[in-house]
């Protein structure tokens, strides 16, 4: 049954994406543009070179940070929308921590670190937002929507300050940044081949991922969380504290997304700006909606939405067709994940009917069986009889 769940799900995600395939090849075709030229640079800038390839794992990563944060909470109930906020908050966390240690302890400690302190980051602003909905009853929607804005103006004003990280301003050209993060404070890279940029943020996403999955299921707290987003009244039965694990829940959202900034800042950009994040927060969103709320199914729908970003630039310059076209794709493939839900729960509804009727039918028959064999009791002399009748003296006529 599991198998075949899958290949329903599975279905109606690559008919999805059949259709946001479909729309972008009508949109193209309306501006009197070559579908083959624009397809074929979608492919050549997300997968077509060794540096596409690495772009898009590096997008991929992000991107599956912010899905891993979404996914954990709403597997307690909880709709978390601060993605945003929360990568810009371990952005910040992360280039701060690294620059402070900057020839003060080695390398590899500082960066590592540095990890820790993005997490910390992001985790301390979804903490906020689960206060605010235990304490003061704010729907979590409206909280991390409204801590997205104060996170993305409160790194824009720290790096407008020379007090705090903006780098020295030379000239009136200077933009609001930091000081650039040396060589040995960023996220190595991982080899896989000539001219592959992608970084250990991927390593640190398929990691997340996996360990989110296994936490979900095979653990105590996975349980508990999932059950407090089944039945929360079950939860309070079972010694559940709803207010801490909400509190937990959301700041272990949170550390995800801040992982996420942190692997923007140290394994891409190696400076804070006010534009960490080109939306990555609400992607990530998209990404697990693709996913049904898998872990190891966001990993696929990750490197799709990464593949996309990533091929948008090289679809401006070859069809001379807005990038932003690559967000209207993503809205489409949405809206038809979002159609078909109804429909894969119909189906797998059904199918788990069906398979639970057939186990009971076996086990009915297996059970038919066994009764009848005790019924008849074959004797040594070779005669059937039953056990009343193996019981029952035989009257002897003379």
């Amino acid at each position: 049954m599991k198998f075949k769940s899958f290949g329903i799900s599975l279905a109606a995600n690559v008919g999805a994406l059949a259709i946001g395939l479909a729309v972008t090849a009508l949109i193209v075709w309306s501006q009197d543009r070559s579908i083959g030229t624009a397809m074929g640079a979608l492919f050549d800038g997300s997968l077509g070179t060794a540096f596409a390839r690495g772009n898009s794992l590096n997008k991929m990563a992000a991107l599956l940070l912010v899905a891993c944060g979404f996914i954990v909470a709403k597997r307690a109930g909880l709709i978390s929308i601060g993605g945003e906020g929360q990568i810009f908050m371990g952005g910040l966390f992360s280039v701060t921590c690294v620059l402070a240690l900057d020839g003060q302890v080695p390398n590899s400690m500082a960066l590592i670190l540095g990890v820790i302190a993005g997490a910390v980051g992001g985790g301390f602003w979804g903490f906020v937002a689960g206060v605010l909905r235990v304490r003061f009853g704010i729907n979590e929607v409206i909280g991390t929507l409204m801590l997205n804005f104060i996170a993305i103006f409160f790194v824009g004003w720290t790096v407008q300050e020379e007090w705090l990280l903006r780098e020295t301003v030379t000239s009136t050209a200077s933009e609001p940044q930091s000081r650039q993060i040396p060589e040995g404070l960023r996220l190595p890279t991982l080899g896989i081949e000539s001219g592959n940029q992608a970084h250990a943020g991927v390593a640190i996403a398929l990691l997340a991922a996996f360990g989110l999955r296994f936490l979900l299921r095979r653990t105590v707290l996975g349980y508990r969380i999932r059950l407090l987003g089944s039945n929360p009244a079950m939860a309070v039965r079972s010694g559940v504290s709803p207010e801490r694990l909400t509190m937990g829940v959301m700041a272990m959202s949170g550390a995800f997304c801040g992982l996420a900034g942190t692997s923007l800042i140290l394994g891409e950009q190696f400076r804070l700006r006010d534009d960490v994040s080109p939306g990555f927060g609400f992607d990530g969103i998209a990404v697990a909606l693709l996913a049904r709320d898998g872990p190891i199914g966001s990993i696929a729908s990750a490197l799709v939405f990464g593949g996309l970003r990533a091929g948008g630039n090289l679809l401006e310059i070859r069809s001379q067709i807005s990038s932003s076209l690559v967000l209207v794709v993503q809205g489409v493939i949405i809206l038809a994940v979002a159609s078909t839900t109804r429909w894969v729960k119909s189906r797998t509804d059904a199918l788990a009917i069906s398979e639970h009727a057939s186990t009971t039918t076996d086990a009915e028959s297996e059970q038919s069986g066994i009764d009848l064999a005790e019924e008849h009791l074959v004797l040594d002399d070779g005669s059937d009889r039953s056990p009343d009748q193996s019981n029952t003296p035989v009257e002897v006529t003379k």
